[in-house]
């Protein structure tokens, strides 16, 4: 994937209903802007303005303005997914994911006085 996500300018992951999109944060580990729907899960990896561009769902308009404005930006573009690789790495890295869910379950034995 790391070939096929360096290939691309834009990630786009125009979805009406979403989980949690693993391919826009790999886009966005890849320093790749993302243009996606303004839905759950997409708006936990799209800082909007800042990573990408939300747009709305169903709204074919506002994905091609999205696409046209980030093709005209190539700074704003490397601006974008240097800020959304930071982001990436930061909440979605999964040793610290997995060390995040261990401590809940740590303070919750605990609570219970537990170990």
């Amino acid at each position: 994937m790391p070939a096929i996500y360096s290939a691309f300018d834009i990630f786009a992951l125009a979805s009406h209903r979403e989980g949690m999109p693993r391919s826009a944060i790999e886009a966005s580990a890849m320093a790749r802007a993302v243009v996606a729907t303004n839905i759950r899960g997409c708006r936990e990896v799209v800082d909007d303005g800042k990573t990408g561009i939300l747009t709305p769902v169903r709204d074919a308009a506002a994905l091609a303005g999205a696409f046209e404005s980030l093709a005209a930006a190539p700074e704003l573009r490397a601006s974008m997914g240097d800020t959304g690789r930071q982001r990436a790495l930061s909440r979605f890295d999964e040793e610290q994911v997995i060390e995040r869910t261990l401590a809940v379950y740590r303070r919750l034995l605990a609570a219970k006085g537990r170990s």
